[in-house]
């Protein structure tokens, strides 16, 4: 779920109006990206992931 939150507030009816910098956005989506298709559906497992990618 955390994939596609990301994914949402980036690109979808409400985006986040405070990440500005283009290449954080594209970062944010490739985290989500690789979020919706990680194995493990664990809050602590996604949170640790995705601390990878910043």
């Amino acid at each position: 779920m955390l994939g596609a939150l990301m994914l949402a507030r980036m690109d979808g009816k409400s985006p986040v109006e405070y990440i500005v910098d283009g290449e954080v956005k594209e970062q944010i989506r490739r985290c989500g990206r690789h979020l919706l298709t990680f194995p493990d559906d664990s809050l602590d497992a996604a949170i640790d992931e995705a601390a990878l990618y910043f």
